[in-house]
């Protein structure tokens, strides 16, 4: 499913590139690749029905996040 940052920066505050943001998703969560510099193209399991949308997949990008800082 392919999303786009700028709508994802709308939800979370993202810093990194989006080559960095692939590879965190990709470590932790979710199989994920860059389309362009502005969209990635996340794989989204069927156990992970919560990532199907810009929100969730801001809200797991956030969990990351805060777990990589705590």
């Amino acid at each position: 499913m392919k999303f786009l940052i700028s709508w994802l920066k709308e939800y979370v505050s993202i810093d990194e590139s989006p080559e960095e943001l692939a590879d965190l998703l990709s470590l932790n969560a979710l199989e994920t690749e860059v389309v362009s510099k502005d969209k990635i193209d996340v794989e989204v399991t069927p156990n992970r029905s919560d990532c199907l949308s810009h929100k969730g997949l801001a809200r797991e990008i956030e969990a990351i996040k805060k777990s990589k800082n705590a």
